[in-house]
């Protein structure tokens, strides 16, 4: 089977939550947002405290990964979703993340092209 804990007997567990954030956003003040929530969730762990990640600098966003820790593994998907629900909330009344909607169109060069001859067959 899937070995999740390097101690027996040991029921900690990991929560992870990526965040992709635009590139025209203050990534430290995102990650200090991302602590400060996963600080408040009366199930993670203070040792070892909440740390984010930069992961990336990619073309489209910036790539951050929250993580912490749960003293009970059986509480990961609880506890993920809850910091999920808080995390969006928080960076979008930050205004570090806009509010879903469409997505913008993607215009790809040629497309029309392939469109007109699609319409004469």
């Amino acid at each position: 089977g899937v070995v999740r804990n390097r101690v027996h007997g040991d029921r900690t567990g990991r929560v992870t939550i990526p965040v992709n954030l635009p590139r025209d956003k203050d990534p430290a003040r995102a990650a200090a947002i991302l602590v400060e929530q996963a600080s408040r969730h009366p199930d993670v762990l203070k040792v070892p405290e909440p740390r984010v990640a930069f992961k990336k600098i990619g073309d489209a966003a910036l790539e951050l990964e929250l993580v912490c820790f749960v003293e009970d593994v059986t509480r990961h998907l609880r506890v993920q979703s809850d910091l999920n629900f808080a995390v969006f909330a928080a960076l979008v009344e930050a205004g570090l993340l806009p509010l879903p909607g469409p997505p913008p169109p993607v215009d790809i060069p040629g497309l029309d092209r392939l469109g007109a001859a699609l319409d004469h067959i």
